[in-house]
């Protein structure tokens, strides 16, 4: 014979550990939600694809256009065209001290 809880005595074992709150969890430090909307967050892709400093921010900035709260749709994709300026300007420089 085994002894078996019903799940109301369980509910009521564990009805002071157990928080319910119907909000939903914000995490802005780990994972803010203008880069994780869509099926892969942006760090992930930034990561995957081994992306250097200003190519990573471009592709940050572009991915969270008009999503971040207080931050216009227009300043992020500027953003995103001046750390694409500066690895232009890092690759050209680069190719000239190696005479490419």
């Amino acid at each position: 014979m085994t002894n078996r809880i019903s799940s109301e005595e369980l509910e009521e074992l564990f009805a002071d550990k157990v928080a319910i709150d119907t909000k939903p969890v914000v995490d802005n430090v780990n994972h803010p939600s203008h880069y994780t909307y869509g099926k892969i967050e942006c760090i992930d892709f930034i990561m995957d694809k081994d992306l250097d400093f200003c190519r990573g921010n471009a592709i940050k900035y572009i991915i969270r256009a008009g999503r971040k709260e207080g931050s216009p749709w227009y300043e992020d994709i500027e953003k995103a065209i001046k750390y694409l300026e500066m690895y232009m300007a890092h690759k050209s420089k680069t190719n000239a001290e190696l005479g490419g």
